[in-house]
């Protein structure tokens, strides 16, 4: 028997239930300009026979399930917080995607919702490949970073340099 593949993908803040709906119609989520990333996920995993794990950090608190796909809003904590703390919760939610991704035994992460992108280095010691899907720029062009940002990327240095499998990247 060959195992399925199994992909957790953490989206942003969108509507991935709802976009989920309007998937299952034949139709693109009213409520977006554009197509959906998660409605493309959708796409793939089912042509490619793939369990689908999606994790938004939307604001309505929900777990579902439908056949092939589970579903889970799960908001980030502390985003209203400044400072350390603001960083100590997109630590906290990114270790929340590591574990469930060890609980769905995933075999691919999609995706990072936050600037502590070091925290997915623990996935491909695990086991677990990751691509991070980068929807803007890694730092501002003509703004100075802040000595926590500066921090931050040469703390997310070696997983950019050798952790990741590909990036996908919109801008």
């Amino acid at each position: 028997m060959v195992k399925k593949l199994k992909v957790l993908y953490a989206a942003g803040p969108g509507n991935v239930i709802g976009t989920f709906h309007h998937w299952c119609e034949g139709e693109d989520d009213p409520s977006r300009l554009a197509i959906t990333f998660s409605g493309q996920f959708y796409d793939v995993c089912t042509d490619c026979e793939a369990e689908g794990y999606l994790i938004s950090t939307n604001a309505d608190k929900r777990h579902w399930q439908q056949g092939q796909f589970t579903f889970e809003n799960r908001p980030v904590p502390l985003t209203q917080q400044a400072g350390v703390l603001y960083y100590l919760g997109q630590i906290y939610y990114e270790l929340g995607i590591v574990l469930s991704a060890l609980k769905f035994k995933a075999d691919l992460v999609i995706g990072a919702n936050t600037d502590c992108f070091f925290i997915a280095a623990l996935l491909p010691r695990l086991g677990i490949q990751v691509v991070p899907s980068l929807h803007c720029v890694l730092w501002p062009k003509y703004k100075p970073l802040s000595k926590a940002q500066k921090l931050l990327w040469r703390l997310n240095r070696r997983f950019f340099a050798k952790d990741c499998l590909a990036i996908l990247s919109t801008s």
